[in-house]
């Protein structure tokens, strides 16, 4: 079921290489979002199905997401609690997302993708920069305030599922407002929350795709490595910079989707 090589011409092959390398980069600045940007490069550059699309990012995602919450788990600011009730959730609604897929038109998941870019490229400009408090991560919160949590991560997981984003502009202000978490806290759960739910909404799509295992295999390699290594040199960049750079492509990427859902749903 499974394809292990993917024809590609060379040229496309660079533009795949240095577009991973832009999105571990952006991982690696911004702390998620820059996995966003995996679904247009599988769909425009490999020129994939839209579901092949959706589920290389999936992979991609999950791979980046780990690493890159490799440094907040030596520093702590992985938090237990709320990634219980956000990720538990979110993980089996990723796979049963990732399954329900398969009987959504492509042209309703790519115009999903967009809409979704576009609140990152929102989200992403609004947010404030980081201060980091030192403050432990809460313990277990009230009833009403843990159901609250579970029903936000069973949609994050449905939305990770269906339309191959990780999320994580929706988890990190919801992980502040909701799960009482510091910034630096918020990102690190986040991106192991992301992990998760990739892997779990990927895992939705096995048996029902031929997926081109090479070419997605060298994209987060070098994604995943790209990010680990610019992550300690992002301090020295300007936050709102890095931020507003990816709104703007965002904003692009999105718009270039939706017209091409249009055009599909057209057809």
């Amino acid at each position: 079921m499974f394809e292990s090589l993917t024809v590609l011409s060379p040229g496309a092959w660079v533009v795949m290489i240095l577009g991973a390398m832009l999105l571990g980069a952006l991982l690696g600045a911004l702390g998620g979002g820059g996995s966003a940007l995996a679904l247009p490069l599988f769909l425009f550059v490999a020129h994939t199905d839209p579901r092949v699309a959706i589920a290389g990012s999936l992979a991609l995602v999950a791979v980046t997401s780990l690493l890159a919450a490799s440094g907040y788990l030596k520093r702590k600011q992985v938090c237990l609690v709320p990634a219980l009730l956000f990720g538990v959730p979110a993980t089996l609604s990723a796979f049963g997302g990732g399954r329900l897929a398969a009987f959504v038109p492509s042209e309703w998941l790519i115009g999903g993708f967009a809409t979704l870019l576009f609140g990152a490229a929102v989200m992403m400009w609004r947010r404030r920069s980081a201060v980091v408090l030192g403050q432990a991560c809460p313990s277990w919160p009230t009833l009403q305030q843990g159901a609250l949590q579970v029903l936000v991560g069973l949609a994050m997981g449905l939305v990770t599922g269906l339309v191959g984003a990780g999320g994580g502009f929706l988890l990190v202000p919801a992980l502040v407002a909701i799960g009482g978490l510091t910034m630096p806290q918020a990102v690190g759960t986040s991106l192991v929350l992301i992990s998760l739910n990739a892997t779990a909404g990927l895992t939705g799509y096995l048996g029902t795709l031929t997926l081109p295992w090479l070419l997605i295999a060298v994209v987060t390699v070098v994604a995943a490595v790209t990010g680990r290594l610019s992550a300690p040199f992002a301090v020295r960049l300007p936050e709102q910079v890095l931020r507003r750079s990816f709104s703007v492509l965002a904003i692009a990427l999105a718009s270039v989707l939706l017209v091409r859902a249009a055009l599909d749903a057209a057809a």
